[in-house]
């Protein structure tokens, strides 16, 4: 509805700014849901052969980014490559640099909660100016009233938005969800994902949101309810969150509220596990039940995942996945898992990580 509304009023602007607004704000608030890692980690085997490095969250550390590839012997020239679990950006003051350094070595990335925050507000100040351009009223005043309805969290992404290039912003708005890698030696098939996923459900039929931002997960009883009133305040909780951070600067009405876990019970409800992931630390844990799942899987059918987001939980290595957010920002470690071919067509990980000053 509002991209319609601001399509309709941008057509007496330019036919350049309309188009190229309208379509850098769709792919902002439509991002890739999962895509293949392109091309597949297939290295040759031997010695030297190329490693995949998978970094955990930068957020705009690009000093520490730099010694973390250093001390990880990282060679382009070799044919290493770089994916980034997420969060590259925001809280730390670099982020255009720490984009500008995964655009030049051809690095991959999905979205984390952070890129989202930072395009979406990025977003709304755009179409706010837009919309008073188109009626002929004052643009700056416009975006100041948009600024006004954001929380400090969004200001501050707002603010990083603004250090970034065009280039940069539409870097970041292409990356995925979920980067597929494909069937991995001795790890079987393997993705890459900010936050997580929610057990028991397809890669397909993931909700975005969640991908990025889930934490924990409550459990369903027979009749699609919780047990007790924490965990049912705590999952209204979440879609209230849900809903803010698709359009930063609003409020969802109560009908909204109503209808979005209307349609979470009953996309989660009856599943085995019936869960539903949230946002906070109420409920159990995404990846012990994310293990239990894959475990109970045939050999052939299991999914690892490599993710990062949980700094509170910090590295975390289990059967089916890798948590990879060392707290950087906030004084920890950056820290990368390397893949490296080893020995005939197998491979061997190991963690390489760099201490951080708090940004």
């Amino acid at each position: 509805m509002v991209i319609a509304k601001l399509t309709a009023l941008l057509a007496n602007l330019s036919i350049c700014y309309a188009t190229c607004l309208s379509k850098e704000i769709h792919r902002i608030q439509n991002p890739t849901h999962n895509a293949p890692y392109s091309p597949p980690f297939s290295p040759p085997w031997g010695p030297d052969a190329p490693r995949l490095l998978i970094i955990g969250d930068v957020h705009g550390m690009l000093s520490e980014l730099e010694k973390l590839l250093e001390k990880a012997g990282f060679s382009e020239s070799r044919g290493d490559r770089v994916i980034f679990a997420g969060d590259m950006i925001n809280k730390g003051l670099e982020s255009a640099g720490v984009v500008d350094l995964a655009m030049r070595i051809n690095a991959a990335s999905v979205r984390g909660n952070h890129e989202d925050r930072v395009l979406r507000t990025w977003a709304g100040a755009e179409m706010a100016r837009a919309l008073a351009k188109a009626a002929g009223d004052d643009a700056d005043a416009a975006v100041a009233e948009y600024e006004g309805t954001l929380s400090e969290d969004e200001l501050k992404a707002l603010q990083t938005a603004r250090t970034m290039s065009p280039a940069q912003r539409k870097w970041s708005a292409g990356r995925p969800l979920v980067l597929r890698l494909g069937d991995l030696p001795s790890l079987g098939e393997a993705a890459v994902v900010h936050g997580g996923m929610a057990p028991g459900v397809e890669v397909e039929d993931q909700d975005p949101w969640a991908m990025y931002n889930v934490r924990t997960v409550l459990h369903l009883d027979d009749n699609d309810g919780f047990a007790n009133d924490t965990q049912a305040a705590a999952f209204e909780e979440t879609v209230h969150t849900k809903l803010r951070d698709m359009l930063p600067g609003t409020e969802p009405s109560l009908d909204e509220i109503a209808a979005e876990k209307e349609r979470a019970l009953e996309f989660y409800g009856g599943r085995d596990p019936a869960v539903v992931p949230i946002d906070t630390n109420e409920g159990q844990w995404w990846v012990e039940v994310w293990n239990e799942v894959e475990k109970a899987k045939p050999e052939g059918k299991t999914l690892t995942l490599f993710y990062g987001h949980d700094s509170k939980r910090g590295i975390n290595v289990r059967d089916y996945s890798f948590g990879l957010d060392s707290k950087c920002v906030d004084g920890g470690k950056l820290t990368a898992l390397v893949l490296e071919p080893e020995g005939s067509e197998s491979l061997k990980h190991y963690l390489v990580d760099v201490e951080c000053k708090i940004a």
